[in-house]
């Protein structure tokens, strides 16, 4: 994996650090889940699946919304190729 540059590594611990304020204690971002919750989701998975730091309860919660069977549905029905 490539090692983030020093701009970029700013913005991931600001979006880890936004993210950990945002869930605290929880499992979505709001009362329910949202897209939103996809979307933050798919933000940590880029830093996850390059090794960068992101701490377990994140790692969790980003695993999680990837395994929600609504999720993998629509996965599902993404073309691969043309």
């Amino acid at each position: 994996a490539t090692p983030l540059s020093a701009k970029a590594a700013r913005e991931a611990e600001e979006l880890v650090g936004l993210a950990a304020r945002l869930l605290g204690d929880g499992t979505t971002l709001g009362s329910v889940w949202t897209l939103a919750d996809l979307d933050l989701a798919l933000a940590l998975m880029r830093l996850i699946a390059n090794s960068d730091p992101v701490p377990q309860p994140l790692v969790d919660y980003a695993l999680a919304q990837w395994s929600r069977t609504s999720v993998r549905r629509c996965l599902a029905y993404i073309p691969t190729s043309h």
